[in-house]
């Protein structure tokens, strides 16, 4: 099928007007760590005011350090990406940008669902280019991935529909297996009105599930 194949220009735009709102780095497990440690603190007035002001202190004095920790790994990846970015401009090999853009992809996939798609788009079309059916494949459930982190369902569950699980190589089958298992659970989940169709989606979830048991190699199980 005709695939658009971004421009260079275009996915440099992606990745390079990413601004990291620093407030959204904030990971999830300090949000829940905060709540479930600092909140309680809040409001509770006991016998020894004093000290409850000192568990506060130590606790936000906390949550500092683990925010401050957080953005430095971000400084980390910004920095792996920004690299990535200047080895991306500096060759024309089509097996190389492939790399790149796999390694740039790795990097966005659970960062910023948005350029992990323009990457992932960028090696569907060298893969085309290449008439190498392992990687189109592999770059197939990459995109299926990033739509699926995106909440794009429908467009992840077409991204992977020319894809015979049978021609791929036991690496690749397991990791479309499990693909296919997150989608159709996020599926499920968004058709809990809808009996009928949660219990189809329930049942594709399971079976996909099983199959990567079946299927994963000997570092997976």
């Amino acid at each position: 099928r005709a695939i658009r194949q971004p421009a260079a220009d275009e996915a440099d735009g992606y990745f390079g007007a990413v601004n990291f709102d620093k407030s959204m780095t904030i990971s999830k497990g300090i949000l829940l760590w905060f709540i479930l440690v600092v909140c309680p603190f809040v409001g509770v007035q006991p016998a020894d005011g004093k000290l409850c002001i000192k568990a506060n202190d130590s606790l936000l004095n906390a949550l500092d350090s683990l925010i401050m920790l957080d953005d430095y790994f971000v400084s980390i990846k910004e920095k792996r990406i920004e690299q990535l970015k200047r080895q991306r401009t500096s060759t024309s090999d089509r097996k190389e940008l492939y790399s790149i853009n796999q390694q740039l992809y790795q990097e966005y996939r659970t960062y910023n669902a948005d350029s992990a798609i323009v990457f992932a788009n960028l090696n569907q079309a060298i893969a085309l280019q290449l008439h190498d059916a392992d990687k189109l494949a592999e770059a197939q459930i990459e995109l299926s991935f990033a739509y699926t982190a995106n909440g794009l369902l429908a467009e992840a569950l077409k991204a992977v529909s020319d894809i015979c699980p049978e021609e791929l190589t036991r690496r690749l089958r397991s990791q479309y297996f499990g693909q296919m298992s997150t989608l159709y659970s996020r599926l499920r989940d968004y058709s809990s009105d809808n009996p009928q169709l949660f219990n189809h989606y329930n049942t594709l979830q399971k079976n996909y599930q099983d199959s990567i048991f079946h299927t994963a190699t000997p570092d997976e199980t």
